[in-house]
């Protein structure tokens, strides 16, 4: 199950099941001899451990671009930090690559149902450098939060296995 992408993003999605400070205690543990599995085990445990935490902060990385997002970064018909602004011709902006998922089964203006083509939309080269430098500021700012914490959360594992018995 350590393999299944989909049962790690469960596991992360569930407070009860992933804290990231846990993780690490029992990492370390397993270093320092305190607890005894086979060495195949423990090298999958470490990936699967690793796996979680790229998987949580991706799933929290999403979470902080939508919370702090501007509403024009929004695409507010789709619900999704745009990455590829288009103007409709209805004058209503939203993410390209969510509209070409509703041409799919509709081709028209999702606001108008007014049929369309691709062709129609308006590039907005602007909107779209204004988002990805939001977004480029944000990914700096949460990586030295991550980083951060994981500094943390070692120093407490640290403490923890010098009082384990």
């Amino acid at each position: 199950m350590s393999q299944n992408d989909r049962f790690i993003n469960q596991v992360v999605l569930d407070p009860r099941s992933y804290k990231e400070e846990n993780f690490q205690k029992i990492i370390k543990l397993i270093k320092h001899n305190r607890i005894s599995i086979p060495g195949d085990s423990s090298k999958e445990f470490q990936a699967f451990t690793e796996r979680c935490k790229v998987k949580f902060e991706e799933n929290t990385l999403k979470e902080t671009f939508m919370d702090d997002a501007p509403d024009d970064y929004v695409d507010q018909l789709f619900c999704v930090l745009m990455d590829h602004p288009v103007k409709l011709p209805s004058g209503n902006t939203v993410d390209l690559n969510q509209l070409k998922k509703h041409f799919i089964n509709d081709p028209t203006d999702p606001y108008t149902r007014q049929p369309m083509k691709l062709e129609d939309v308006e590039e907005m080269p602007e909107l779209k450098e204004k988002i990805a430098e939001f977004k480029k500021e944000k990914l700096e700012e949460f990586h030295k939060e991550m980083e951060k914490r994981r500094q943390e959360i070692n120093a407490e594992a640290e403490q923890d296995i010098d009082h384990f018995e």
